[in-house]
């Protein structure tokens, strides 16, 4: 918790520094932004600044534990410092916070302090140790940028990467999905302020942020260390970005500037945020009705994003690896692969039929989204800017539903979807008169019963998330209960006797567990595929022998199998291998020296 602060610090620190000098110098720049909703801005450029200092550092191999200590004790003193001659030629003056800043502070701490504590859990969802974490711990172990073929994706963006990289760096894998929450909780205060700027009342940002929080896709993963809660916060401050752009006149680049680099630093981390930034790019045009914004907007985002796909290209030839193989060609992945990979994407939700358009937001469990749709209907009683966050909402959901409906592919503007369904309910509230309580300014005296009760409701939405973190069991029993835990621990454990290298069927899972190299996915090097076949209705692993061969070929002495997803024969298995240990579904095989 404590170098999450530190993080937490730093990035504030540089946000406002960055903030000063991209926003505040202007005229009229920051005109009557709430101080949350110019906090959400600060925190989103620290965390930017963050993470191009850590891509700096991967550039030139020099991403160490004492290089990132270096930073913030630099950073400190040279803040320390700037603070003493402040004081020296300034008298501090201290006021009592008002109820509503009171109110605020002491909410907003609680809830990242509910929200750091979820991620006290140990890792093991699917995709962090599968995917994002292994990705992190190369960078770690190459102090920068590396690949490795094995995993599924080697050459995507990797923003959120190197931050889960500084977290492993600095204290571990808690550090790790603290920072991957963290964008979470930046995101809340952005929708408290904004909301508090353009529906004119907080309280409806903290419905819209507890209506974020309970959404399936954020209550899914909340703690691990997945990319999505980044993508949603970048994509989320782009697009308030150019709200503040619009309100203001369209006058300037500014906030134009501040969208691109959000929107780009979205397009680093996932492909999806590119898919954002083009539909945002797309609203801005129409809605300037000139080809210089966009094309600042699209500039800027291009630089932010860009090294990522360039990297891309010059290590396999295609910029948007392995989607773009059909027309950059393949690598590592091959046509089948791809084609596999979209039969699966396609397997999720419903059929792609117009009349299912809003059938498929109740399959993903997001109908948050019905609501916040229907604010085009109340249009021209919201303000106008409402019109540009439905526009973007409607166009990415269109995109959504007709490419993949994974429920986590509409990540980059759940945030919108909760701010666009109070922005509803308010607007219901001033039509029928109740409650009036939230819709109009009230005598002083009845602050304080208001904002309890606003407590209350929150708290209510929100209290699943300490219930969920009182009943889990301590980090070691998780682990424990993990198969893909105790296999990998048993595979290091004999690493000395059989080398670093596993073949794995079935436990992706498993890579960041083991400490050597693990083969084997769906797609790319060492696909399933070669070791098991698909026969009535399931996959079964081929003969023993067969795997044995193709074992030997790439000098591997240790198999990895999950029998829940590939049958196999123990008996022929185990005349050509030893088990070493069985847990769960999955079986620990070890090459016989009499096979050799």
């Amino acid at each position: 918790m404590a170098w999450c602060l530190v993080t937490l610090a730093w990035v504030q620190a540089t946000g406002m520094g960055l903030y000063g000098a991209l926003i505040s110098t202007a005229p009229k720049a920051h005109q009557e932004l709430p101080v949350l909703l110019r906090i959400f801005f600060q925190q989103t450029l620290g965390l930017t600044a963050f993470i191009g200092v850590l891509a700096l550092l991967a550039l030139v191999h020099a991403m160490t534990g004492e290089i990132l200590w270096l930073l913030f004790g630099t950073s400190g003193l040279g803040a320390a410092a700037a603070c003493w001659r402040w004081m020296k030629g300034n008298t501090p003056r201290f006021y009592p916070p008002s109820l509503r800043s009171a109110s605020d502070a002491i909410f907003l701490i609680g809830i990242f302090i509910l929200l750091m504590l979820r991620a006290f859990q140990a890792p093991g969802h699917w995709d962090d140790v599968s995917y994002h974490l292994p990705l992190a711990r190369l960078f770690v172990e190459h102090h920068g940028l590396a690949v490795s073929e094995y995993l599924r994706f080697p050459y995507f963006p990797a923003n959120m990467q190197l931050l889960f990289g500084a977290g492993l760096l600095l204290s571990g894998n808690l550090l790790a999905q603290m920072l991957a929450t963290l964008p979470v909780f930046v995101t809340l205060v952005g929708l408290v302020g904004f909301s508090q700027w353009l529906l004119g009342s907080s309280a409806w940002g903290y419905i819209a942020g507890a209506l974020y929080l309970n959404l399936l896709p954020v209550r899914e993963t909340l703690g691990f260390a997945y990319v999505d809660y980044g993508v949603a916060l970048f994509c989320t401050a782009a697009l308030l970005g150019v709200a503040v752009w619009q309100r203001h006149g369209m006058q300037g680049n500014r906030w134009l500037i501040f969208a691109g680099l959000a929107a780009g630093v979205a397009g680093g981390i996932k492909l999806l945020g590119l898919v954002f930034a083009a539909v945002l790019g797309l609203a801005i045009w129409v809605i300037s009705r000139k080809w210089r914004a966009p094309w600042v907007f699209g500039l800027v985002c291009a630089a932010a994003a860009g090294g990522w796909y360039v990297r891309s290209y010059l290590l396999s030839g295609d910029p948007v690896h392995p989607v773009g193989g059909p027309v950059f060609g393949f690598y590592l992945w091959s046509l089948e692969d791809l084609v596999s990979q979209q039969n699966e994407q396609a397997r999720h939700g419903v059929p792609k039929h117009w009349y299912n358009f809003f059938a498929a937001f109740s399959h993903a469990h997001l109908q948050v989204i019905w609501v916040a749709l229907v604010a085009v209907v109340l249009a021209p009683r919201l303000p106008r800017q409402v019109v540009l966050l439905w526009a973007v909402l409607v166009m990415f959901c269109l995109f959504w539903f007709n490419v993949s409906q994974v429920n986590r592919y509409l990540m980059p503007v759940l945030p919108l979807a909760c701010f666009l369904a109070v922005a509803v309910a308010q607007e219901l509230c001033r039509a029928t008169g109740w409650p009036a309580l939230l819709t109009r300014r009230i005598p002083r005296q009845r602050a304080l019963l208001v904002t309890m009760a606003v407590w209350l409701g929150v708290i209510y939405l929100t209290a699943p998330l300490a219930r969920e973190w009182h009943k889990q069991p301590a980090v070691r029993a998780q682990l424990n209960a993990q198969p893909a835990y105790l296999l990998s621990r048993k595979a290091n454990e004999v690493a000395a006797q059989y080398g670093w290298q596993m073949m794995n069927v079935g436990y992706e899972n498993a890579h960041y567990f083991y400490n050597g190299q693990l083969l084997g996915d769906w797609f790319g090097k060492d696909r399933f595929p070669d070791y098991a076949i698909f026969q009535d209705g399931s996959w079964h692993m081929r003969p023993a022998p067969e795997v044995l061969a193709r074992m030997q070929k790439n000098d591997v002495n240790l198999l990895l199998i999950h029998s829940g997803s590939f049958a196999f024969d123990a008996a022929d298995y185990g005349e050509h291998f030893d088990l070493l240990l069985n847990a769960g579904p999955g079986y620990l095989y070890a090459k016989k020296p009499s096979s050799n």
